[in-house]
Parts: structure tokens; sequence; C-alpha cells
């Protein structure tokens, strides 16, 4: 069983990958979609990540699945108020 393309492999770089997220980022908060940024609000308070996600690209572990869910209610808790 192979493993699923990275990041880079799909955008061309760690750069253009990052250009674009920003660019959906951007779009979405032009049409007033709410989000979230889980990478930066979520796990870049880790300097490990290998216990969220056992290899970069692949889905979260069951405690990275925690984690997003406690965004998740802690952005529609705040919404509501």
């Amino acid at each position: 069983m192979g493993s699923s393309p990275s990041k880079e492999t799909l955008i061309g770089s760690k750069d253009g990958f990052k250009a674009w997220e920003d660019s959906v980022l951007q779009s979405v908060d032009d049409l007033g979609i709410p989000s979230i940024n889980i990478q930066s609000e979520v796990f870049s308070k880790f300097r490990d990540l290998s216990s969220f996600r056992p290899l970069i690209g692949t889905h979260y572990s069951a405690e990275g699945h925690r984690l997003v869910a406690e965004a998740i209610i802690e952005h529609i808790r705040r919404d509501l108020h």
C-alpha cells in the first residue's frame, strides 16, 4: 500500500501550498463563510505533531481529532454568543 502524495507534490512546494491555502482562506473570508484554520489555531502550539498525525499528510490520530473537535465546538459557542 503506497503513501498519499504530500501537499508539496500536489501544489508544487511548501511556498506554493501556503499561497494556495492563503488564497482559499481569503476567498472563504470574502464570501463571509465561517472557517477555522486548524493548523494555525490548533496545531501551531505544538512542536511535535507526530502524536496528532502519525505521518504528515495523513489523517489525524484520535488525539488530533479530539483537538479539532474542541476547536470547532469553541468556535460554534463563540458564534452563538
